[in-house]
């Protein structure tokens, strides 16, 4: 019954194209033109209006299908490369879970941190030179706001790194408080991962996630995007 008006307007058209015909019958074309020029007139300026309506319609409906896909095309292509981030921070992530575990032998500890120090090292590299942020332009607001909040937290974490690289350890106690410093901030960004995206935060399925004030985070994050993320 939803296009019930298109056959009422049907009929009320062919019962005034019956009548008009009728009258054009009676009186003759220049009569009848005479007597309802100004109705035709209207009619025809409606018809002109409505299909230049119509066309405008068409044509802000193909923008925003264009935009979706540009939007839908951009978040591909993000979360890939996002994701390439993210697997290299799991395997990393891992290393600093077994050097800290004291329940393994020392040596197994001493060698995961070392390989730890390399997977830093590319890992910061690696956000040094990602472009993520240029691409999140084209995002939807939506998508926009939560690849943000996660580019943030790597901006916070590449500065962690840092510190944790130029760090000289007088003792294993200090290695460990410091690794587990980055394992918290590895959480971190796994939450915000997961509040944008929860197919890719699945990367940390495997993962132990220790405890984070996230509302200060929060914080530590927005500030990250003033000073330029």
């Amino acid at each position: 019954m939803k296009d019930a008006w298109k056959y009422f307007a049907a009929c009320l058209l062919g019962f005034a194209i019956a009548g008009w015909a009728g009258q054009i019958a009676a009186v003759g074309v220049v009569g009848f033109l005479a007597k309802w020029q100004t109705l035709i007139a209207g009619i025809l300026a409606f018809c002109g209006a409505a299909w230049t309506v119509y066309w405008i319609k068409r044509q802000v409906d193909e923008a925003g299908r264009i935009a979706r896909a540009v939007a839908d095309e951009t978040k591909t292509i993000f979360d890939a490369e996002l994701g390439e981030i993210l697997k290299l921070i799991n395997v990393t992530w891992e290393l600093l879970e077994i050097s800290t575990n004291q329940n393994e032998s020392l040596d197994r500890r001493n060698k995961a941190h070392g390989r730890s120090i390399g997977k830093l090292h590319e890992l910061r590299r690696r956000i040094s030179i990602s472009d993520l942020r240029l691409e999140t332009a084209e995002m939807s607001p939506v998508a926009r706001a939560g690849a943000r909040s996660v580019l943030a937290a790597l901006e916070r974490t590449k500065a962690e790194i840092g510190g944790m690289l130029a760090a000289r350890f007088t003792d294993e106690q200090q290695r460990t408080d410091r690794q587990t410093m980055m394992l918290i901030e590895f959480s971190h960004i796994a939450e915000y991962v997961e509040r944008y995206d929860p197919a890719l935060s699945r990367i940390f399925d495997k993962r132990e996630r220790l405890p984070v004030d996230h509302r200060s985070m929060s914080e530590l994050s927005a500030d990250a995007l003033r000073r330029g993320l």
